[in-house]
């Protein structure tokens, strides 16, 4: 009997590259999405670090107009508290992010993030440098490495502790998570007890001193190359490499220059390490709205050299596309100004000044007030906002490229569905049916909790011309399988949620961001968005889409189904109103599909109709003609526009067209498309 044959070696070949491309693309996903967890909570921070950067700069100011000294040593001490908590909100917040990533219960795994990270830093050492180096880097690194080993360990079912029959939702998901968090806490430990034993931040900081051998030049070439490198990573510079500054401070002149405390904060960290004064004028110049809010923001603290604000709220911390010019910038001005010392264009610096003296002051007066020593600071600003400008470029068009995309069920949606969780969890008993809808929807809300939202936008086309008049935004959910969603499969959930109020405004505000993204681009297009009787209802959620409308000078515009019209009219009139005086223009959709319209209509004040699709499949019977047309004249003795929706063919063009000025929307001019291809669909006009 014959063997069977031996697969094909180069059948081999291509079976290990697929499995090497999946492992990679599964790598990618979960590096991707580790470092949305990472800006997200990040960006949480930003309250907190506003607090530490007003107490930074008032007891700075303080202490540079020689003010009320006491008031000064009070913010310094609540300005330090503040720093030794900052790695514990930072690891609870990260850990958090992480949680909805790996569908955790978000409380209890924040807490077991901040509880790890005061077991490993307790564990780490005892030395203030050496513990407040790493803090930073420690509150980082603890909720990436542990909430991923928790949630290891949480699949597997011998960890599982309760039941779902035991008690409510919640006291499951938290019962259950004991394990994994204790298994996840002595992993964390062990490799806490490895980078003990190593010391790497000891072992540098005895090389350290050995830099500023070589030179003054060298020791801050290399001091302003260690600081960018370790604040990138998260791990704080200062502390760090305080060896280093002090044997700087030590050392003497060489070739005429002398590099220490008061040379650097004048001339190579302006602004704050990776010299971010440069960045907070390139993110005025050439950021997006976003980034230019985060530069005025942090302005006042970086006059004294203070910048946590743009480390961890645009981020710079672990954000590649910002590392180069981080790390170049400071290097250039060194050298930029050790020359400019060395040719005897500025004298040497003549006075000891810390690192937070204010900006353009502290270059006065470490030149003994000599007018040329301002300048070569504002030199280095110019030529460091040079560097930094492309890189920032790039940072606006990847924002602008991902506008239309949502972070899988953003922080919103994931707060009101524990809120629904909470509210529904019922551990005494309730009936049978209500527990297996209750228990129905949170798996549809877990399944939809894998797949990434978006927006698409359907051109709305005038017949005769062929111009795009505007568009419709429509929410779309694409799961990792490669499928699209539709809303028709999953707003029923989001109702059964309670969450079509927040479903309406997260779309709104994605718009919104949209319609500037598109400004920005010179681009000008009316964006229509679904609201539904929830939203209308609501008193707070009207408030805000007035906000947006009166923001965008009417280019969003509002669709309103005939449902909720006749749900609430009464709120729904007065909120309508609201949003015309605003700005809005309003749209009935799916005209002539409910009950009640007629009766309901004269009592809102829209603008158009978009008659619904269903009529359009009927023209194709005498009646179907008949209807459709006593559609059309009924909206033009209400003096109202119309929208045709769902114009597929050429037949149906030409019968819309016949009823003189509509606009239509359909398959025929084009799909709902994202918004880059739509920006394309514009360019070509087809």
């Amino acid at each position: 009997m014959r063997r069977p044959a031996r697969p094909a070696r180069g059948r081999i070949v291509m079976q290990w590259r697929e499995a090497a491309k999946r492992m990679a693309e599964a790598a990618s996903a979960a590096l991707a999405g580790s470092t949305r967890a990472l800006r997200d909570g990040l960006l949480w921070l930003l309250p907190f670090l506003l607090l530490a950067a007003m107490l930074s700069f008032f007891s700075a100011l303080f202490d540079f107009l020689d003010l009320w000294p006491q008031q000064a040593r009070l913010l310094h001490r609540l300005g330090d508290v503040l720093g030794e908590l900052l790695p514990y909100a930072m690891s609870g917040s990260i850990g958090a992010m992480l949680a909805i990533r790996h569908h955790l219960p978000r409380p209890p795994v924040a807490f077991v993030c901040v509880a790890l990270l005061g077991l490993v830093s307790a564990g780490i050492g005892n030395d203030h440098d050496e513990a407040s180096a790493l803090a930073l880097a420690l509150g980082l690194f603890t909720p990436l490495v542990g909430v991923p080993l928790m949630a290891f360990f949480h699949r597997r079912r011998w960890t599982r502790l309760a039941h779902a029959d035991v008690a409510g939702a919640n006291v499951v998901e938290t019962v259950n998570l004991v394990l994994p968090a204790l298994f996840a806490a002595l992993v964390v430990l062990a490799l806490a007890v490895l980078l003990k034993r190593a010391d790497p931040v000891s072992g540098l900081q005895t090389l350290l001193p050995a830099v500023a051998d070589g030179g003054a030049l060298g020791g801050g070439l290399a001091y302003a190359a260690l600081n960018s490198l370790s604040w990138f990573l998260g791990v704080h510079g200062y502390y760090l490499l305080q060896p280093l500054l002090s044997a700087l401070n030590e050392a003497g002149a060489s070739a005429g220059v002398v590099v220490n405390e008061a040379f650097l904060g004048a001339y190579v960290f302006i602004g704050g390490s990776g010299a971010t004064w440069s960045l907070l004028i390139a993110l005025l110049l050439g950021g997006d709205r976003h980034h230019r809010t985060i530069a005025l923001v942090a302005l006042p603290t970086a006059l004294f050299n203070v910048n946590e604000l743009l480390l961890f709220g645009l981020p710079i911390i672990l954000n590649p596309r910002l590392f180069l010019p981080f790390l170049a910038v400071p290097l250039m001005n060194l050298l930029v100004a050790a020359a400019a010392t060395g040719a005897g264009l500025v004298p040497a610096v003549s006075a000891h000044l810390p690192l937070n003296a204010p900006v353009l002051v502290n270059a006065w007066l470490v030149s003994g007030g000599e007018p040329a020593a301002v300048l070569v600071q504002l030199l280095n600003v110019a030529l460091g906002c040079a560097l930094y400008l492309p890189a920032v470029r790039a940072l606006r068009r990847r924002r602008t490229a991902e506008e239309g995309y949502f972070a899988p069920l953003d922080t919103t949606f994931n707060r009101r569905q524990e809120e629904v969780c909470l509210l529904l969890d019922d551990p005494i008993s309730e009936a049978v049916r209500v527990q297996n809808e209750q228990s129905r929807v949170g798996r549809e809300l877990e399944r939809l909790s894998v797949g990434e939202f978006m927006l698409h936008y359907q051109p709305i086309v005038d017949p005769a011309s062929g111009r795009t008049l505007c568009c419709e935004a429509l929410l779309r959910v694409g799961m990792p399988d490669g499928g699209l969603e539709s809303p028709a499969a999953f707003l029923p959930w989001f109702e059964r949620a309670g969450l079509l109020r927040e479903v309406d405004l997260w779309v709104a505000r994605a718009a919104s961001r949209q319609l500037d993204a598109w400004a920005e681009q010179g681009l000008h297009m009316q964006v229509e968005v679904n609201l539904t009787v929830d939203t209308l209802a609501d008193e707070d959620a009207v408030t805000e889409l007035a906000e947006l409308v009166a923001r965008h000078h009417g280019a969003l515009a509002l669709e309103v189904t005939e449902q909720a019209l006749s749900a609430d009219p009464e709120n729904v009139a007065a909120a309508l109103r609201t949003l015309r005086r605003a700005g809005a223009r309003i749209y009935i959709d799916d005209f002539g599909t409910g009950h009640s319209s007629l009766s309901y209509l004269h009592l809102f004040e829209v603008d158009a109709i978009k008659i619904d699709r269903s009529f359009v499949l009927a023209l194709d019977g005498a009646a179907g003609q008949r209807v459709f047309s006593g559609l059309l004249a009924l909206a033009r003795q209400l003096g109202l526009d119309v929208v045709v929706e769902g114009v597929e063919t050429a037949a149906q063009l030409e019968f819309v067209g016949r009823h003189g000025t509509v606009a239509v929307q359909g398959w025929y001019y084009s799909r709902p498309l994202a918004p880059v291809a739509l920006e394309d669909y514009l360019r070509t006009g087809a």
